[in-house]
């Protein structure tokens, strides 16, 4: 029973390692609009990518904090949330640098719930700050989301009503099944066109 995903952005990240037993996922929201971010893009990604699988993923936020400082960018930050799971087990962590945390289907109990924020701030702000992990098991039938904060803004409402509203068109696409529900997640943000929406979606079959 091996985790898949769907992703719908071009800011994710992924890698399996050699021997296939882990997973590592990134999914990156880089400050700016406009071709001079487009370019900065590029680079962080190229640096993003190396690093996966190079350093342990405890410390890949660390790792990308760091080469963010370095380049000394005018807009130079990022969010980011990143996601490492063991594929025998379905024991996964997870980090989260100014980016807000994923979203847990427990099939055990038909509910989702949010995973307790523990990450640290966005990339490229605060030397050497810290990206504490929290921990999980995605059992077979449960599911990770993923997504930026263009999924969940709509003007004049909390964030909070945003991700009950994400939740809500989750839980109505279980019966579908997940194949394809990352774009359909995204194409139901209220935000727009106006800000940048991508989602990740893991599941265990």
């Amino acid at each position: 029973s091996t985790p898949l995903y769907s992703s719908a952005a071009s800011d994710v990240y992924k890698r399996q390692s050699p021997d296939r037993e882990w997973l590592e996922i990134a999914l990156v929201d880089l400050s700016g609009k406009g071709a001079g971010v487009g370019t900065i893009g590029l680079l962080f990604s190229g640096a993003l990518g190396g690093l996966l699988g190079q350093v342990e993923p405890n410390r890949l936020l660390c790792a990308a904090n760091s080469y963010l400082l370095r380049q000394g960018w005018a807009e130079g930050f990022a969010t980011a949330v990143h996601v490492s799971v063991h594929l025998p087990s379905g024991r996964f962590t997870v980090g989260t640098a100014g980016h807000p945390g994923p979203v847990h289907f427990v099939a055990g109990s038909g509910r989702w719930k949010a995973l307790e924020p523990t990450g640290g701030p966005a990339l490229g702000v605060i030397p050497g700050a810290d990206y504490p992990r929290a921990a999980g098991v995605l059992a077979r039938g449960d599911a990770l989301v993923m997504y930026t904060d263009g999924v969940i803004e709509s003007p004049g409402h909390d964030l909070e009503l945003g991700v009950d509203r994400m939740v809500g068109a989750a839980e109505a696409m279980l019966q579908r099944g997940l194949q394809g529900g990352a774009k359909r997640l995204c194409a139901g943000a209220k935000a727009g066109d106006t800000d940048d929406r991508a989602v990740v979606l893991l599941w265990r079959d």
